[in-house]
C-alpha cells in the first residue's frame, strides 16, 4: 500500500564541491567589497548549484564570456575552474582588477601540465567522455603539447601522433571521477609502459566520491528519486550513476511529480540532488513523503584519500585509493 513506514537515504555531499562553494563565497565577498564604481564580472559561468548562481545574480555579479565585456573599471573573477592562459595574460595586460577562486587542485593539474610539457613530453589529458568547464583551461597551459583522451580505446591512437614513448605523462582532468579515469590510465600505462603521471595528493575526488555515493545509494534502495531540471545533463549522469545497479530511478523536477504510482510498494527510496534541484525541493519531497507514514532518514556520503604507505608518484597508478562510505 501507499501509507507505510519508509527508509530514505539521501546521496552526500551536496552538488557543489568544496572548490566550487569557495569560489562562490568569494565572489559574493567581492561583491560586497567593491566599490561602488567597479561592477564584479564572472568570467565565464562557475559550475554551481542554481541557489548559489542566483545568490551571486542577486548580489549584482554579472557574468562574461569574454573580457570585452568587463570595462576597465571592472573586477573581473576567474572561477573555480580556472580561465585559459590567454584571458590572464589580457587580464594582466589591461591591469583589471582579478579575483582568482582558482580551485588549488585544479591550479595543480594546470601547473602539472605546463611543468611535464616544459620537460619536453607530449601531456596525455584524461578528459572521459564527460564535458567539464575546465577542459580548455588545462589544454591552454601547453596547447603544442597536450592530447586529450577520452576512452580507453584512444590509447591504441597516439601513436599517430607520433609521440615518444620515453617522453610521455598524463594529467587526470579536475571535475571528472578518477575511477572514469582509471581504465584509462590502464590501457595507456599497457602501451606506453613509462608514462609517467601525477600524485595521488594532486587529484581531484569530489566527482569521484559523489558518484560512488549515489551507486551505494542505488543499490540499497526500491527506488531512486533524482532531484533535477528536465534538461539538466549533471541530473542526467546522476541518473545513469543510480541505473548502474539495475534498480528503478525516476527524475523529479518538482514536488508535484512524486505520484503515488511511483510510490505503492516501496519501502526504500534514495534522494540525490543535482545542480539544478533548488533548495527548496529536499525539504519538500521529505515533507511529502513522511505524510506517508513514518520515515527514517540516513545521509550516505564517501570519502576518498590517498593509500597511506602507497607511492602515488608512480605511474600509471597501479592502484587508487578506495571510497569509505560514511552514514550519518
Amino acid at each position: 500500500g501507499l501509507l507505510r513506514s519508509r527508509r530514505l537515504l539521501v546521496a552526500a555531499p551536496e552538488p557543489d564541491c568544496a572548490g566550487a562553494r569557495a569560489g562562490v563565497e568569494a565572489t559574493l565577498r567581492a561583491a560586497r567589497e567593491a566599490r561602488r564604481d567597479a561592477p564584479v564580472f564572472v568570467y565565464g559561468r562557475p559550475v554551481a548549484a542554481v541557489d548559489r548562481i542566483a545568490r551571486l545574480t542577486e548580489a549584482g555579479v554579472a557574468f562574461a564570456d569574454d573580457l570585452d565585456a568587463v570595462p576597465d573599471s571592472g573586477v573581473v573573477v576567474f572561477p573555480p575552474h580556472g580561465v585559459p592562459l590567454p584571458v590572464r595574460a589580457e587580464a594582466a595586460a589591461r591591469g583589471l582588477e582579478v579575483v582568482d577562486t582558482t580551485c588549488p587542485l585544479a591550479a595543480l593539474a594546470h601547473r602539472d601540465v605546463e611543468a611535464y610539457a616544459h620537460r619536453g613530453d607530449t601531456v596525455v589529458l584524461m578528459t572521459g567522455a564527460r564535458d567539464t568547464a575546465g577542459e580548455s583551461v588545462s589544454v591552454s597551459q601547453a596547447p603544442e603539447s597536450v592530447l586529450t583522451m577520452r576512452d580507453a580505446a584512444q590509447a591504441s591512437d597516439l601513436q599517430r601522433f607520433g609521440v615518444d614513448p620515453e617522453r610521455l605523462s598524463l594529467v587526470v582532468q579536475t571535475g571528472i571521477p578518477v575511477d572514469d579515469a582509471a581504465g584509462m590510465i590502464t590501457a595507456l600505462r599497457e602501451r606506453y609502459p613509462r608514462v609517467r603521471g601525477q600524485h595521488y595528493d594532486a587529484l581531484c575526488y569530489a566527482a569521484t566520491d559523489r558518484a560512488a555515493a549515489v551507486r551505494s545509494v542505488a543499490e540499497g534502495v526500491d527506488l531512486t528519486l533524482v532531484l533535477g531540471a528536465a534538461d539538466d545533463p549533471d541530473a542526467g549522469q546522476l541518473e545513469a550513476e543510480a541505473a548502474a545497479g539495475g534498480r528503478a530511478v525516476r527524475r523529479l523536477a518538482a514536488a508535484g511529480d512524486l505520484t503515488v504510482d511511483l510510490l505503492t510498494g516501496v519501502n526504500a527510496i534514495g534522494v540525490v540532488p543535482a545542480r539544478s534541484a533548488p533548495g527548496a525541493l529536499m525539504p519538500q519531497v521529505l515533507d511529502a513523503l513522511a505524510g506517508l507514514g513514518p520515515l527514517s532518514v540516513t545521509t550516505r556520503e564517501v570519502r576518498t584519500g590517498p593509500l597511506p604507505g602507497v607511492d602515488g608518484a608512480a605511474p600509471g597508478f597501479p592502484a587508487l585509493p578506495g571510497g569509505t562510505v560514511v552514514d550519518a
